[in-house]
């Protein structure tokens, strides 16, 4: 197994946090020989690819913001108690994630070479990834053909790629000072803040109607949670 990777971390003053890496991560899939034929037929070149799991480009982005606004701060420095208990003392967070989907292997529905072993893949005679890929064909299905009866397709696993993970998540939270010991703090949390949709892989099967259709997403519709806590 090889791994390469590069990453960049950087704080600023104000609380922002970057973290950016490339990665590459390759795989030699082998079987055991107590197992069954594999559905590549033993040749385990065809196996050697990316990693199920490989994510070439991974980016995060976190932040804590203090809002300029209340007693010495930017805007109504010199506020009264009253104000500045309540505009006062806020502070935004937000978290961004993108990163590439990770990779598929197309495969058969049928048990073409006839070993009783499923997922066997098909042959490949061009290119299977579309330039505008959407839900109802993610890859190109005609790019595969049914092996000939009795033998084994040749399709390197791996090759075709899923969806790009994209999250986008915000909070804003203050705490309340009630007595010298004790705290009421507010928090509001927007998870997927801007409802992007992220694609799970689609279904891979060349050869029935189902197959490129993508059925599932792998981040959910937004949601936003609030919270109360009195600490004492």
């Amino acid at each position: 197994m090889q791994r390469l990777r590069w990453g960049r971390h950087r704080l600023h003053r104000t609380g922002r946090i970057l973290r950016s890496a490339w990665s590459r991560l390759s795989a030699q899939t082998r079987f055991l020989e107590s197992f069954q034929s594999p559905s590549i037929g033993g040749n385990t070149g065809y196996a050697r690819s990316y990693s199920a799991f490989d994510v070439p480009q991974n980016f995060a982005f976190s932040m804590t913001y203090q809002v300029p606004v209340g007693k010495g701060q930017r805007f109504l420095g010199t506020a009264n108690g009253f104000v500045n208990a309540a505009l006062g003392g806020w502070q935004l967070q937000s978290i961004v994630v993108q990163r590439s989907g990770t990779p598929y292997t197309p495969i058969v529905s049928t048990d073409v070479a006839n070993t009783g072993v499923g997922n066997q893949r098909p042959n490949q005679i061009r290119s299977g990834k579309l330039a505008h890929p959407t839900v109802s064909a993610w890859f190109d299905k005609t790019a595969y053909v049914v092996a000939p009866a009795f033998t084994y397709g040749q399709v390197r696993s791996n090759t075709l790629p899923s969806d790009n993970y994209r999250q986008y998540d915000a909070s804003i939270f203050k705490n309340f000072k009630v007595t010298d010991t004790s705290v009421v703090s507010f928090r509001t949390e927007f998870f997927n803040l801007s409802n992007t949709t992220s694609f799970n892989a689609p279904n891979a099967t060349i050869n029935t109607a189902a197959g490129g259709v993508v059925t599932g997403t792998s981040v959910p519709s937004r949601d936003i949670q609030f919270a109360l806590k009195y600490n004492f």
